[in-house]
């Protein structure tokens, strides 16, 4: 009886012991109240993910890149709006249209992607394209579709050439913007070199 009796008291503490365990504040249990699990980490929990690249991080053909590219979007819709307003020639004005709709969309994917790298995009045509549009404005009928739809193929060359480096940089973000922008820029550019041979004269 004293033996049994042994048992049952070992057996009670046992059960105590293991009853206190459980409720000990830095005791860990699994999703069922059973064995301890490993505790997870901040990222695993649902902690702040890795910070995006900031301006500071970038490397400077990146930032050219937005700078350019930023300052040269803004003037090809300058330079669409301009055509459309003051063309006769409804094919100019047709790709005047074309070229304010696509490049209105690629500066507010560049103005989003600039702002997950901590990059301020220029809000206006750079000072050389500023410069372009100015004496564009000076030219009416023939003349102005003639200089018009000219500048419209430098100035896709420039940003092709831009964009096909861009689309090798180390970001990213950076490389798949660039690559996803380039066929446009390239249809836009056969566009207007077939633009170009409809022009009178």
């Amino acid at each position: 009886m004293k033996r049994n009796g042994i048992y049952a008291a070992v057996l009670v503490l046992s059960t105590l012991s293991a009853a206190a365990y459980a409720q000990a504040p830095g005791a860990a249990t699994g999703p069922t109240g059973g064995a301890p699990t490993q505790s997870t980490s901040p990222a695993s929990a649902g902690g702040p993910s890795t910070p995006p690249a900031s301006a500071a991080t970038l490397g400077s053909s990146d930032k050219k890149f937005f700078v350019k590219a930023g300052g040269g979007g803004w003037a090809e819709v300058a330079a669409g709006q301009l055509a459309s307003q003051t063309s006769a020639n409804p094919d100019v004005k047709s790709f005047a249209d074309q070229m304010v709709k696509d490049h209105t969309k690629a500066n507010d994917e560049l103005t989003q992607l600039a702002q997950t790298k901590g990059v301020t995009l220029p809000q206006a045509p750079d000072a050389s394209h500023q410069k372009d549009l100015d004496k564009l404005k000076q030219k009416q009928g023939a003349a102005f579709d003639k200089a018009y739809v000219k500048s419209q193929i430098a100035d896709h060359k420039s940003t092709i050439s831009l964009f096909e480096q861009a689309s090798k940089s180390k970001d990213p973000d950076i490389a798949a913007f660039a690559q996803k922008t380039l066929p446009t820029l390239k249809m836009h550019l056969v566009m207007v070199k077939g633009l170009q041979k409809k022009l009178p004269g």
